[in-house]
């Protein structure tokens, strides 16, 4: 999962994400991680599925204790955003 950069989507494939997702942070467990380790996986969920991050990236309230030192809520908004409207221009959803 780490380092999350620009070429993660090319590694790490959109169906591996949703699995481990899934698997181990869905139902609330990706919220109740320590601090930085939100905005990794929710980061990393951008792969899988870019709204929903974007969403929790973009959330009023958003505490920027959060965020892991090696990561701005910039980066993270461009690389689920990114995602995001490939997805619109693509599916139009």
């Amino acid at each position: 999962m780490l380092p999350l950069t620009a070429i993660s989507p090319y590694i790490r494939s959109p169906e591996f994400v949703q699995t481990e997702w899934e698997r181990y942070f869905d139902d609330g467990r990706a919220l109740a991680a320590d601090k930085g380790w939100k905005s990794i996986l929710f980061a990393n969920y951008a792969i899988a599925n870019p709204k929903a991050a974007w969403q929790w990236f973009r959330q009023d309230g958003f505490d920027q204790i959060w965020l892991d030192g090696g990561l701005s809520r910039t980066w993270a908004v461009a690389f689920a955003g990114g995602k995001f409207c490939v997805l619109i221009l693509r599916d139009g959803c």
